[in-house]
């Protein structure tokens, strides 16, 4: 998937060792997400 474009949060969390990796981003308005996007990379 593609990220949130100006997104107000961003993170990555995954295994360095065996690869696997997860992004996430976040569009926040009026402290609510309206928006979440993210992509997966092995």
């Amino acid at each position: 998937m593609r990220e949130v474009e100006n997104a107000d949060a961003k993170g990555t969390a995954g295994n360095p060792k065996c690869g696997d990796i997860m992004e996430l981003s976040l569009k926040v308005e009026k402290d609510i997400i309206t928006d979440a996007k993210f992509k997966t990379l092995s």
